[in-house]
């Protein structure tokens, strides 16, 4: 879905970013992880395990892979126009670790909004909740997409 967002022209909104979260979560997500490296197939199963708190989450994947999921196309747009900034005052040394750094924030900040977007379409709260948000005018939903 990203992919068409990449060449769209118009701008994704909220309720765009819940319904594919929603259908992402919704689908088997071996068909996600298995199209990952083994590496960070392992890493995915190691943080589900550490950080679930004895409990399985509903959410099959890890934020971070989901933010990179859904957000894909912002996170790249971001981290060229900060490496770009940073490239006139840094060495390659320095940039390559200032790129790790801002990978990481990236990661932190979309991995945290898609936080937000698992507590609204978490199916633990019916179908009935879910048929309300999507219908909620665009005019009420405005002040959220950002």
């Amino acid at each position: 879905m990203n992919f068409m967002n990449t060449h769209a022209l118009v701008v994704t909104h909220l309720r765009d970013e819940l319904v594919n979260c929603s259908h992402i979560c919704a689908a088997d997500h071996e068909a996600y992880v298995t199209g990952l490296p083994e590496k960070d197939q392992k890493l995915i199963a190691t943080v589900r395990k550490e950080y679930s708190k004895g409990v399985e989450p509903w959410y099959t994947l890890t934020r971070r892979y989901l933010g990179k999921l859904l957000y894909d196309v912002q996170m790249s747009k971001e981290l060229s126009q900060r490496i770009e900034q940073s490239r006139q005052t840094m060495t390659n040394e320095e940039l390559i670790k200032e790129e790790e750094k801002i990978l990481n924030d990236l990661a932190l900040k979309y991995g945290e909004r898609v936080g937000k977007l698992l507590n609204i379409v978490d199916p633990n709260l019916g179908s009935d909740w879910m048929v309300r948000v999507l219908a909620l005018k665009r005019s009420c939903v405005s002040h959220l997409d950002s």
